[in-house]
């Protein structure tokens, strides 16, 4: 299953790195996902765009 893109979020478990993140948060508003990565998370990468599903992952800053 590795290197397989899930076509609902357009990410696959590779895209999570080595050490994948234990929570994931969920907001129904494309721009809000955007606003709370850039502010709350450092070290931010965007996963995929997809459908309205705006996904990042980072780590929460210090």
């Amino acid at each position: 299953m590795l290197n397989q893109r899930f076509y609902h979020i357009g990410f696959g478990l590779d895209d999570l790195g080595s050490s994948p993140p234990s929570i994931a948060l969920l907001s129904g508003d494309p721009e809000r996902s955007r606003l709370i990565a850039q502010t709350y998370l450092q070290d931010v990468r965007v996963l995929s765009e997809n459908r309205g599903l705006n996904s990042c992952r980072g780590r929460v800053r210090e």
